[in-house]
């Protein structure tokens, strides 16, 4: 599997890293070459410290832009992976479909300026 050099994650088992890195790639077509992804397990949110059987899993994207985060929080830790990974891959496509929604329209604009001066 290609892992991007851009990738921090959290000190955790091998199985567990394996599936980070599976999940992560559905991130990746919305980060460029410049940007950087992170993937930290939580261990002193107050979530965490009042139940400690559950997981916080917070992926952090950055870019020249800014910077996006997701949390998960779950008994499982695969779970709140999936979790924060969706969170953040939905805001990202939503982000990404109103720029090319935004594209197009321009586009369609000078399409029919072009129209109308022919």
């Amino acid at each position: 599997m290609d892992t991007p050099a851009n990738l921090r994650i959290m000190e955790s088992s091998a199985e567990v890293k394996s599936f980070i890195y599976q999940q992560i790639q559905d991130l990746e077509p919305f980060i460029t070459s410049r940007g950087s992804i992170a993937v930290i397990s939580k261990k002193d949110d107050p979530d965490v410290l009042a139940n400690p059987d559950l997981y916080k899993i917070i992926i952090t994207i950055k870019e020249d832009q800014g910077v996006m985060e997701e949390h998960g929080l779950s008994l499982n830790v695969y779970e709140a992976i999936i979790i924060a990974k969706n969170k953040l891959f939905n805001k990202l496509s939503q982000m990404y479909d109103e720029v090319v929604s935004q594209n197009d329209r321009t586009a369609q604009i000078e399409h029919a300026k072009q129209s109308i001066k022919h």
